[in-house]
Protein backbone atom coordinates (compact mmCIF):
# COMPACT_ATOMS: atom_id res chain seq x y z
CA UNK A 1 0.00 0.00 0.00
CA UNK A 2 1.41 3.41 -0.89
CA UNK A 3 1.88 5.90 2.16
CA UNK A 4 -1.41 7.52 1.95
CA UNK A 5 -3.52 4.27 2.71
CA UNK A 6 -0.95 3.20 5.50
CA UNK A 7 -1.66 6.37 7.27
CA UNK A 8 -5.07 6.28 6.56
CA UNK A 9 -4.85 2.53 7.86
CA UNK A 10 -3.25 3.94 11.17
CA UNK A 11 -5.50 6.81 11.61
CA UNK A 12 -8.84 4.33 11.67
CA UNK A 13 -6.75 1.95 14.19
CA UNK A 14 -6.19 4.82 16.10
CA UNK A 15 -10.03 5.70 15.89
CA UNK A 16 -11.03 2.41 16.77
CA UNK A 17 -8.80 2.05 20.06
CA UNK A 18 -9.96 5.48 21.67
CA UNK A 19 -13.06 6.35 20.17
CA UNK A 20 -14.46 2.89 20.45
CA UNK A 21 -12.59 1.67 23.07
CA UNK A 22 -11.55 -1.51 21.21
CA UNK A 23 -9.56 -4.25 23.02
CA UNK A 24 -6.16 -4.66 21.93
CA UNK A 25 -6.39 -8.50 19.90
CA UNK A 26 -9.00 -7.12 18.09
CA UNK A 27 -7.11 -4.28 17.30
CA UNK A 28 -4.43 -6.58 16.19
CA UNK A 29 -6.91 -8.89 13.79
CA UNK A 30 -8.17 -5.97 12.23
CA UNK A 31 -4.94 -4.98 11.41
CA UNK A 32 -4.01 -8.48 10.38
CA UNK A 33 -7.25 -8.61 8.11
CA UNK A 34 -6.78 -5.58 6.20
CA UNK A 35 -3.35 -6.48 5.94
CA UNK A 36 -4.24 -9.54 4.25
CA UNK A 37 -6.29 -7.30 2.12
CA UNK A 38 -4.50 -5.21 0.96
CA UNK A 39 -1.51 -7.89 -0.05
CA UNK A 40 -4.37 -9.99 -2.10
CA UNK A 41 -5.50 -6.73 -3.74
CA UNK A 42 -2.26 -5.62 -4.23
CA UNK A 43 -1.44 -9.26 -6.64
CA UNK A 44 -5.11 -9.21 -7.67
CA UNK A 45 -4.75 -5.82 -9.37
CA UNK A 46 -1.10 -5.95 -9.76
CA UNK A 47 0.34 -3.02 -8.40
CA UNK A 48 0.50 -0.94 -4.96
CA UNK A 49 -2.60 -0.39 -2.95
CA UNK A 50 -3.64 4.06 -3.52
CA UNK A 51 -6.77 5.50 -3.42
CA UNK A 52 -7.54 4.95 -7.08
CA UNK A 53 -7.61 1.47 -6.47
CA UNK A 54 -9.86 2.05 -3.38
CA UNK A 55 -12.35 3.75 -5.25
CA UNK A 56 -12.33 1.89 -8.33
CA UNK A 57 -13.23 -1.95 -6.05
CA UNK A 58 -15.80 -4.19 -7.70
CA UNK A 59 -17.79 -6.52 -6.27
CA UNK A 60 -16.32 -9.07 -8.05
CA UNK A 61 -13.42 -8.36 -6.59
CA UNK A 62 -14.28 -8.11 -2.72
CA UNK A 63 -15.54 -11.59 -3.88
CA UNK A 64 -12.46 -12.89 -4.89
CA UNK A 65 -11.09 -11.78 -1.77
CA UNK A 66 -12.78 -13.58 0.11
CA UNK A 67 -12.81 -17.15 -1.56
CA UNK A 68 -9.19 -16.90 -1.31
CA UNK A 69 -9.61 -16.75 2.21
CA UNK A 70 -12.03 -19.78 1.78
CA UNK A 71 -9.76 -21.55 -0.15
CA UNK A 72 -7.37 -20.92 2.75
CA UNK A 73 -9.80 -23.04 5.08
CA UNK A 74 -10.35 -19.39 6.84
CA UNK A 75 -13.60 -20.17 8.77
CA UNK A 76 -16.96 -18.23 7.83
CA UNK A 77 -16.61 -16.03 11.27
CA UNK A 78 -13.23 -15.42 10.14
CA UNK A 79 -13.76 -14.18 7.19
CA UNK A 80 -17.45 -12.30 8.73
CA UNK A 81 -14.58 -10.25 10.81
CA UNK A 82 -12.11 -9.60 7.99
CA UNK A 83 -15.76 -8.31 5.91
CA UNK A 84 -16.56 -6.25 8.73
CA UNK A 85 -13.20 -4.86 9.06
CA UNK A 86 -13.09 -3.77 5.54
CA UNK A 87 -16.35 -1.95 6.15
CA UNK A 88 -15.32 -0.35 9.13
CA UNK A 89 -12.35 1.15 6.87
CA UNK A 90 -14.21 1.95 3.91
CA UNK A 91 -16.96 3.97 6.19
CA UNK A 92 -13.86 5.81 7.56
CA UNK A 93 -12.50 6.74 3.96
CA UNK A 94 -15.95 7.98 3.00
CA UNK A 95 -14.72 10.36 5.37
CA UNK A 96 -11.75 11.17 3.82
CA UNK A 97 -13.35 11.55 0.39
CA UNK A 98 -12.81 8.22 -1.16
CA UNK A 99 -16.19 6.21 -1.85
CA UNK A 100 -17.12 3.01 -2.55
CA UNK A 101 -20.19 0.92 -1.94
CA UNK A 102 -18.95 -2.47 -3.35
CA UNK A 103 -17.55 -3.55 0.40
CA UNK A 104 -21.03 -2.74 1.23
CA UNK A 105 -22.91 -4.72 -0.77
CA UNK A 106 -21.38 -8.40 -0.77
CA UNK A 107 -23.60 -10.65 1.87
CA UNK A 108 -21.77 -13.99 3.38
CA UNK A 109 -23.99 -16.89 4.02
CA UNK A 110 -24.26 -16.74 7.12
CA UNK A 111 -22.73 -19.77 9.51
CA UNK A 112 -24.67 -21.40 12.01
CA UNK A 113 -24.41 -20.25 15.51
CA UNK A 114 -22.79 -22.89 17.59
CA UNK A 115 -23.84 -23.01 21.13
CA UNK A 116 -21.69 -22.44 23.96
CA UNK A 117 -20.49 -25.19 25.84
CA UNK A 118 -20.48 -25.93 29.26
CA UNK A 119 -18.84 -28.15 31.86
CA UNK A 120 -20.63 -30.38 34.54
CA UNK A 121 -20.41 -28.99 38.31
CA UNK A 122 -18.67 -32.05 39.19
CA UNK A 123 -15.81 -31.60 36.67
CA UNK A 124 -15.41 -28.47 37.42
CA UNK A 125 -15.02 -29.09 41.19
CA UNK A 126 -12.95 -32.11 40.26
CA UNK A 127 -10.68 -29.52 38.49
CA UNK A 128 -10.74 -27.26 41.43
CA UNK A 129 -9.43 -30.40 43.70
CA UNK A 130 -7.20 -31.55 41.00
CA UNK A 131 -5.09 -27.88 41.24
CA UNK A 132 -2.48 -29.58 43.01
CA UNK A 133 -1.32 -32.13 40.29
CA UNK A 134 2.15 -30.92 39.87
CA UNK A 135 4.30 -32.13 43.23
CA UNK A 136 6.99 -29.34 41.94
CA UNK A 137 4.43 -26.92 42.28
CA UNK A 138 4.73 -24.45 45.38
CA UNK A 139 1.57 -23.72 47.42
CA UNK A 140 1.07 -20.16 47.02
CA UNK A 141 0.82 -21.41 42.72
CA UNK A 142 -1.67 -24.15 43.50
CA UNK A 143 -4.16 -21.32 45.45
CA UNK A 144 -3.57 -19.24 42.31
CA UNK A 145 -4.76 -21.20 40.10
CA UNK A 146 -7.58 -22.84 42.16
CA UNK A 147 -8.46 -18.46 42.98
CA UNK A 148 -8.95 -18.23 38.94
CA UNK A 149 -10.50 -21.39 38.81
CA UNK A 150 -13.23 -19.92 41.20
CA UNK A 151 -12.91 -16.96 39.37
CA UNK A 152 -13.82 -17.90 36.16
CA UNK A 153 -16.98 -20.44 37.31
CA UNK A 154 -18.20 -18.51 40.53
CA UNK A 155 -18.11 -15.20 39.09
CA UNK A 156 -18.48 -15.78 35.08
CA UNK A 157 -15.43 -13.53 34.00
CA UNK A 158 -13.03 -13.63 31.25
CA UNK A 159 -9.36 -15.34 31.45
CA UNK A 160 -8.49 -11.24 30.80
CA UNK A 161 -10.77 -9.96 33.05
CA UNK A 162 -9.67 -12.31 36.10
CA UNK A 163 -5.85 -12.25 35.21
CA UNK A 164 -6.28 -8.48 35.01
CA UNK A 165 -7.62 -7.59 38.01
CA UNK A 166 -6.10 -5.50 40.75
CA UNK A 167 -5.79 -5.89 44.76
CA UNK A 168 -8.01 -2.89 44.79
CA UNK A 169 -10.89 -4.40 42.53
CA UNK A 170 -11.58 -7.00 45.54
CA UNK A 171 -14.14 -4.85 47.47
CA UNK A 172 -14.38 -7.52 50.64
CA UNK A 173 -16.75 -5.43 53.14
CA UNK A 174 -19.43 -5.68 50.07
CA UNK A 175 -18.28 -8.91 48.64
CA UNK A 176 -18.32 -8.48 45.66
CA UNK A 177 -15.43 -7.67 42.70
CA UNK A 178 -15.20 -4.57 40.67
CA UNK A 179 -14.54 -5.65 36.99
CA UNK A 180 -13.09 -3.78 34.04
CA UNK A 181 -14.44 -6.20 30.35
CA UNK A 182 -14.50 -5.61 26.94
CA UNK A 183 -14.82 -1.58 25.89
CA UNK A 184 -13.25 -0.88 28.94
CA UNK A 185 -16.73 -0.95 30.83
CA UNK A 186 -16.94 -2.01 34.38
CA UNK A 187 -19.23 -4.08 36.11
CA UNK A 188 -19.26 -4.93 39.83
CA UNK A 189 -20.06 -9.16 40.34
CA UNK A 190 -21.22 -10.72 43.40
CA UNK A 191 -18.79 -12.83 45.25
CA UNK A 192 -19.91 -15.82 47.29
CA UNK A 193 -17.88 -16.75 50.79
CA UNK A 194 -16.21 -19.42 48.76
CA UNK A 195 -14.63 -17.22 46.35
CA UNK A 196 -13.04 -14.69 48.46
CA UNK A 197 -11.92 -17.33 50.75
CA UNK A 198 -10.02 -18.79 48.01
CA UNK A 199 -8.65 -15.34 46.88
CA UNK A 200 -7.61 -14.84 50.51
CA UNK A 201 -5.69 -17.96 50.82
CA UNK A 202 -3.76 -16.97 48.01
CA UNK A 203 -3.09 -13.39 49.01
CA UNK A 204 -1.91 -14.83 52.28
CA UNK A 205 1.13 -16.75 50.92
CA UNK A 206 2.03 -15.20 47.55
CA UNK A 207 5.67 -14.11 47.71
CA UNK A 208 4.93 -11.22 45.57
CA UNK A 209 1.64 -9.54 47.48
CA UNK A 210 3.18 -9.96 51.10
CA UNK A 211 3.72 -6.84 52.64
CA UNK A 212 2.44 -4.72 49.78
CA UNK A 213 -0.55 -2.28 50.72
CA UNK A 214 -1.07 -1.06 47.29
CA UNK A 215 -4.56 -1.26 45.91
CA UNK A 216 -3.29 -0.71 42.40
CA UNK A 217 -0.75 -4.01 42.40
CA UNK A 218 -1.48 -6.59 40.36
CA UNK A 219 -3.64 -9.79 41.96
CA UNK A 220 -2.21 -12.83 39.90
CA UNK A 221 1.80 -13.61 39.11
CA UNK A 222 3.61 -15.76 37.59
CA UNK A 223 6.35 -17.81 39.00
CA UNK A 224 9.16 -14.52 38.16
CA UNK A 225 6.83 -12.22 39.92
CA UNK A 226 5.85 -10.57 36.61
CA UNK A 227 1.91 -10.64 36.32
CA UNK A 228 0.74 -13.72 35.21
CA UNK A 229 0.57 -14.90 31.48
CA UNK A 230 -2.75 -16.34 30.03
CA UNK A 231 -1.18 -18.66 27.74
CA UNK A 232 0.78 -20.27 31.40
CA UNK A 233 -3.02 -20.22 33.03
CA UNK A 234 -3.80 -21.80 29.63
CA UNK A 235 -1.23 -24.55 29.60
CA UNK A 236 -2.46 -25.43 33.35
CA UNK A 237 -6.33 -25.62 31.97
CA UNK A 238 -5.29 -28.30 29.66
CA UNK A 239 -3.34 -30.10 31.89
CA UNK A 240 -6.18 -30.20 34.55
CA UNK A 241 -8.64 -30.90 31.74
CA UNK A 242 -7.08 -33.86 30.47
CA UNK A 243 -6.68 -35.21 34.02
CA UNK A 244 -10.95 -34.99 34.79
CA UNK A 245 -11.39 -36.37 31.35
CA UNK A 246 -12.62 -33.47 30.05
CA UNK A 247 -12.66 -32.92 25.65
CA UNK A 248 -9.60 -30.42 24.20
CA UNK A 249 -12.72 -28.57 23.03
CA UNK A 250 -13.15 -27.25 26.75
CA UNK A 251 -11.24 -23.84 27.11
CA UNK A 252 -11.33 -21.81 30.20
CA UNK A 253 -14.20 -19.88 28.61
CA UNK A 254 -16.29 -23.05 28.54
CA UNK A 255 -16.16 -22.22 32.59
CA UNK A 256 -17.94 -18.76 31.91
CA UNK A 257 -20.49 -20.54 29.88
CA UNK A 258 -20.91 -22.91 32.18
CA UNK A 259 -21.69 -20.15 35.10
CA UNK A 260 -24.19 -18.73 32.76
CA UNK A 261 -25.96 -21.80 31.88
CA UNK A 262 -25.98 -23.26 35.75
CA UNK A 263 -27.73 -20.04 36.91
CA UNK A 264 -30.19 -20.37 33.94
CA UNK A 265 -31.38 -23.62 34.87
CA UNK A 266 -31.71 -22.66 38.36
CA UNK A 267 -34.02 -19.97 37.71
CA UNK A 268 -31.61 -17.17 37.41
CA UNK A 269 -33.40 -13.91 34.99
CA UNK A 270 -31.50 -13.73 31.70
CA UNK A 271 -30.96 -9.61 32.46
CA UNK A 272 -29.55 -10.51 35.98
CA UNK A 273 -27.00 -12.69 34.00
CA UNK A 274 -26.42 -10.62 30.92
CA UNK A 275 -25.69 -7.91 33.92
CA UNK A 276 -23.46 -10.50 35.74
CA UNK A 277 -21.51 -11.23 32.25
CA UNK A 278 -21.21 -7.53 30.82
CA UNK A 279 -22.86 -8.56 28.00
CA UNK A 280 -24.18 -4.90 25.94
CA UNK A 281 -26.93 -6.33 24.37
CA UNK A 282 -29.38 -8.80 26.05
CA UNK A 283 -29.68 -10.88 22.82
CA UNK A 284 -26.06 -11.65 23.09
CA UNK A 285 -26.63 -14.11 26.35
CA UNK A 286 -30.00 -15.41 24.63
CA UNK A 287 -27.73 -17.67 23.57
CA UNK A 288 -27.83 -19.68 26.83
CA UNK A 289 -31.13 -19.90 26.56
CA UNK A 290 -31.18 -22.45 23.56
CA UNK A 291 -28.80 -24.18 25.50
CA UNK A 292 -31.20 -24.16 28.36
CA UNK A 293 -34.32 -25.64 26.09
CA UNK A 294 -31.37 -28.32 24.46
CA UNK A 295 -31.00 -29.22 28.35
CA UNK A 296 -34.84 -29.65 29.01
CA UNK A 297 -35.20 -31.38 26.05
CA UNK A 298 -32.87 -34.24 26.63
CA UNK A 299 -34.81 -34.43 30.32
CA UNK A 300 -38.04 -34.70 28.59
CA UNK A 301 -36.99 -37.28 26.15
CA UNK A 302 -35.38 -39.22 29.02
CA UNK A 303 -38.50 -38.96 31.76
CA UNK A 304 -41.94 -38.56 29.73
CA UNK A 305 -44.13 -41.99 29.38
CA UNK A 306 -44.38 -41.16 25.88
CA UNK A 307 -41.40 -40.83 24.98
CA UNK A 308 -40.20 -43.84 26.62
CA UNK A 309 -42.77 -46.09 24.53
CA UNK A 310 -41.73 -44.56 21.26
CA UNK A 311 -38.07 -45.82 22.25
CA UNK A 312 -39.32 -49.45 23.28
CA UNK A 313 -41.30 -49.51 20.11
CA UNK A 314 -38.10 -48.34 17.80
CA UNK A 315 -36.39 -50.90 20.15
Amino acid sequence: MDARVAAWLDAWLLWQRGGRRMAAHTELAYRHDLHDFFLFLSQHQGGQVGPDMLEQLSLPDIRAWIAARSAREMAMPSNARALSALRSFFRYLQRQGIGNEAVFRLKLRESPKRLPRSIETEKILEMIGQADFNPEDEQWIVDRDRAILMLLYGCGLRISEALSLRVGNIARAEQKLRVRGKGNKQREVPMIPKIQSSIDTYMDICPYLLGKSSSKIPLFYGKRGNILNPGVFQKRFRDLRHLVGLPDQMTPHALRHSFATHLLASGANLRDIQELLGHESLSTTQCYTAVDHERMRKHYEQAHPMAKIENELEA
